[in-house]
């Protein structure tokens, strides 16, 4: 096995072993690879406190997924745990601080790959051109730094925040193409890997669904060398 890989998981929602299989299915080594959770840990199973442990120990990076953010901004939404408001704080301080920067992160790059928990509609493609010079890394630190000033309102406010990064559409933690009151694509220049919605390839062979599909077992995704490879394996 050559060098350095990155493992992508999401959705593990309160449910360990769907953190567990897939770095004993891939082969992860510790000091080695490294391991992306892109978001919504909380809500669903009832093992949060050991999803939470383990994301300490293994993750090297954390992004916010939608259930999180709910949970961090105390609001409610489908599907959510009254347990997980019992993990408020810790959420939040472990979100932050499992980053190398120690700020709250909604999306990131890997070797000019887009990691995100939801993904990037098409409408971000005149921002990448426009605002970032075609380059996706000004563009993920452009979101990052969007996102943080809208999670910063909505939390003193206590008001949903108008801001196009916390839209149904523009959030790449709550985007769902073609859905949700969104009609547009998923952003077609550059490769993403995402969780939140169940496996679709009707959105091409770029954009890459990692949610686990508890019916049907775990999926995640490794980037090695620049591409990306979605590895599934049954429930058993």
């Amino acid at each position: 096995m050559g060098g350095s890989r990155t493992f992508i998981i999401s959705d593990i929602h309160g449910r360990p072993e769907f953190l567990e299989r897939p770095l004993e299915h891939g082969g992860f080594r510790r000091g080695t690879d490294r391991l992306i959770f892109a978001g919504d840990v909380v809500d669903g199973g009832p093992r949060l406190e050991e999803c939470l442990g383990l994301i300490e120990k293994w993750a090297d990076e954390v992004l916010v997924g939608n259930h999180d953010q709910a949970i961090m901004l105390d609001y409610w939404i489908p599907g959510q745990h009254p347990e997980s408001r019992r993990y408020r704080s810790r959420l939040r301080e472990q979100t932050m601080l499992m980053n190398p920067d120690g700020k709250l992160r909604v999306v990131t790059l890997v070797e000019g790959v887009i990691v995100s928990h939801g993904g990037l509609c098409q409408k971000y493609e005149q921002v990448l051109s426009d605002r970032c010079a075609g380059d996706p890394a000004i563009l993920i630190e452009l979101l990052n730094r969007q996102f943080r000033e809208a999670f910063t309102e909505q939390e003193h406010t206590g008001a949903p925040s108008s801001a196009y990064i916390m839209s149904k559409c523009g959030a790449p933690h709550r985007y769902r193409p073609n859905s949700m009151g969104c009609g547009h694509r998923p952003l077609g220049s550059l490769s993403q890997v995402v969780g939140h919605s169940p496996p679709n390839d009707l959105w091409g062979p770029d954009f890459h669904m990692i949610d686990p599909n508890y019916d049907q077992g775990f999926r995640y995704a490794v980037i090695e060398d620049g591409k990306v490879r979605v590895e599934t394996a049954n429930g058993g």
